[in-house]
């Protein structure tokens, strides 16, 4: 008996984990980029912009074994403490973009539209 229940236990919570992931990825897969937003909703563009000044990157440690290669970039530490990507002269993309910090054991992260979108619904 406690082997059945295991295993739909199992099933259940592997169902539910595969249609999260999946709703997710095809929910960002829906996101325009920043000039499609600002054409066919430019309020909408406007609010993310000024969402982004607050909210646009953020800090983190540099996790080990992250491949160098796989980087945007490299940004001072002046610069991350922006927030705002535009004022750090980088554009927002579809994607999350990662940046060494340099003289540091940090890293950036340039939130994407979908990200930035979602923490709009979601923040106050």
């Amino acid at each position: 008996m406690k082997r059945f229940t295991l295993l739909v236990s199992s099933v259940f919570v592997f169902s539910a984990f595969s249609f999260g992931q999946t709703e997710i990825r095809e929910t960002a897969k829906e996101v325009q980029t920043m000039e499609q937003l600002a054409t066919s909703s430019p309020a909408e563009h406007a609010k993310l912009l000024e969402f982004a000044k607050t909210h646009g990157s953020t800090i983190m440690d540099f996790p080990k074994g992250k491949e160098a290669k796989k980087l945007d970039g490299e940004v001072t530490m002046e610069q991350a403490e922006l927030i705002d990507p535009i004022k750090m002269g980088l554009s927002i993309l579809p994607a999350n973009q990662y940046f060494r910090i340099s003289g540091t054991d940090k890293m950036l992260m340039v939130k994407s539209v979908f990200i930035l979108q979602q923490e709009m619904k979601t923040t106050k």
